[in-house]
């Protein structure tokens, strides 16, 4: 036993404890992880304030009156700054932008080349024509154009814009003798806040983040045990064609080999799902979230980690064993990416409905039972008590008869070079006593 875990140690010092693994798996996460840190401290809406003349050439004179009301800089103080701030975010990308204009009323629409050289001489700010029909709220093709000059900021057009909209509404509303301030009350949707109820209480749900999470955890899982198996692969093939494996099997036996090997990248991969784990769970705290996540979850991230582990494992350590070089190594590679990448495929499906039948399939299919089944267990809706052990004995016995296949590879394969074997070779290895 004490040689596998010298072949173990052996197989982690030499992955993890090297810069470029450090910087990768440990400095470059915490790296992003303080710039969103730092940067939602830092960032905060910018202010500016918008100053010129606007022109509004309107024939019915409605919509300059209703203007008047609407571009006056006192509707961006003291109550009014919450509207002012809503728009700005859906408009502007959280640019609070205050308007303190002068408006022009022109009647004649023979005025308009004149108003667009102004503009273009940058003596007026824009040119705002108001179409025909647009208090007609039956006509949909009424529109109002408006003349900028082409280094105008695009904040304050957007700005100007929705002012004009408000504009015209408030037009409209004082047409038909309609309280505009009532009316925009009655529109106004209200806040909504959602809570979960839980054994101790109730807590604030992140919807949002709850559609996110399965995915999350399905990603992080995915991505932690192929990293772990592909350094098993790399590891593998580089000590068979460098002469390595020979000098270490003169001192253990294949199967100690095998196992120090797996166990060496498990705790790597253990390692980095530690790390990325804890720097969610730790953004999930800052920002005051963390009731989204249960203990429960995070110990089926683990169990199901090490199932999708072994499983892994085993077909990248049969397929190192097996070959000489990496290029060798792609043609036996491809059949395994192919069903590797189909957590992928299935993220969506399972995610929207982690109950239906594609999902409730696929999560007795091994190896698509750990990644399924963390997206199932994380969901808002869990499956049944019974159906998760009834995966877990699929799960384990899968990657069990996995492990044992694995094993029967590579106690052939370890010292065979030259020409790389074919599918069929493979299964005949598996046939030796």
């Amino acid at each position: 036993m004490w040689k596998t875990m010298i072949v173990a140690w052996r197989e982690f010092k030499h992955t993890a404890l090297t810069k470029a693994f450090i910087f990768g798996t440990i400095f470059f996460p915490l790296i992003i992880w303080g710039g969103i840190v730092v940067g939602s401290i830092i960032v905060r809406p910018s202010e500016t304030t918008v100053q010129g003349t606007l022109a509004i050439l309107d024939p019915t004179g409605e919509v300059f009156l209703a203007a008047e009301q609407e571009f006056d800089p006192e509707r961006f103080k003291g109550p009014t700054l919450g509207e002012m701030m809503e728009d700005a975010a859906r408009g502007t990308m959280g640019a609070i932008v205050h308007l303190d204009m002068k408006l022009e009323a022109h009647t004649d629409r023979q005025e308009l080349e004149t108003l667009q050289n102004r503009v273009r001489e940058q003596e007026l700010l824009a040119v705002a024509v108001v179409g025909d029909g647009v208090l007609d709220t039956a006509n949909r093709d009424g529109r109002v154009v408006l003349y900028v000059d082409p280094a105008a900021n695009p904040d304050h057009i957007s700005a100007i814009q929705r002012t004009l909209g408000r504009s015209v509404v408030r037009a409209r509303a004082t047409q038909r003798e309609l309280d505009v301030a009532e009316l925009r009350a009655m529109l106004r949707d209200p806040q909504i806040v959602t809570r979960r109820l839980t054994d101790v209480g109730e807590a604030a749900a992140g919807v949002e983040l709850q559609k996110m999470l399965p995915i999350a955890f399905m990603v992080l899982l995915w991505i932690c045990a192929f990293a772990s198996g592909n350094y098993l692969l790399t590891t593998t093939i580089e000590e068979k064609s460098n002469r390595v494996m020979e000098v270490l099997l003169s001192a253990i036996s294949p199967m100690q080999l095998m196992a120090g090997k797996i166990i060496g990248q498990c705790v790597v991969g253990i390692f980095t799902i530690a790390v990325y784990g804890a720097l969610g769970i730790g953004a999930l705290f800052y920002f005051s979230m963390h009731d989204v996540i249960e203990i429960s979850q995070l110990v089926y991230v683990v169990v199901y980690f090490f199932m999708a582990y072994l499983m892994i494992a085993a077909m990248m350590a049969s397929i190192g064993s097996a070959v000489s070089d990496l290029q060798e190594a792609h043609a036996l590679l491809t059949p395994a990416m192919l069903l590797l990448m189909v957590p992928w495929i299935l993220f969506m499906p399972v995610s929207q409905n982690p109950n239906g039948t594609i999902a409730t399939v696929t999560s007795f299919i091994p190896p698509l039972t750990p990644f399924v089944m963390v997206m199932r267990v994380t969901s808002s809706e869990p499956p049944a008590t019974l159906q998760i052990i009834a995966t877990m004995v699929v799960g384990w016995g899968g990657a069990i008869v996995m492990m044992w296949l694995c094993a029967r590879i590579f106690r052939v394969g370890v010292l065979m070079t030259g020409k790389p074997p074919s599918p069929l070779e493979l299964i005949r290895w598996l046939r030796y006593s």
